[in-house]
């Protein structure tokens, strides 16, 4: 795989993984979700920065640490709470694009890519294709 071109696993069916995440983060007691009783600012930070995320093809963690003020434990526990759903069971590792994976992370700088199919999927869950 280079740097450039990224293998994205074919034949996801995203909508309904989309879905389940949504359902996830806002029925959960999640530390940045909607339902969180210890939330500082009391504002739902996951779902924002997951359409922050998914609004165009890369996005570097400093830009979401600025956007959302978010430290950068802030940011993989949101990434960790969309990613459980989607792997369904447990394993510690995100799955990388070509076993189906839904992100990845470059470096220098450290940069978020998001899936393009996940992207399109979230933006119409969410109402904001």
């Amino acid at each position: 795989m280079s740097q450039n071109v990224i293998e994205w696993k074919k034949g996801i069916v995203w909508d309904a993984r989309v879905k389940s995440v949504i359902g996830y983060i806002q029925t959960r007691k999640l530390k940045y979700g909607p339902k969180c009783p210890n939330n500082p600012d009391g504002l739902n930070k996951a779902l924002p920065m997951i359409d922050h995320l998914c609004s165009k093809p890369s996005v570097t963690q400093a830009e979401l640490k600025q956007a959302h003020k978010l430290s950068m434990d802030g940011i993989m526990t949101i990434l960790s709470n969309v990613t459980m759903p989607i792997q369904l069971k447990g394993g510690g590792k995100v799955w990388p694009p070509e076993d189906g994976g839904w992100y990845m992370a470059t470096h220098e700088p450290y940069t978020y890519r998001v899936c393009p199919e996940f992207r399109t999927a979230w933006n119409a869950a969410r109402g904001l294709a």
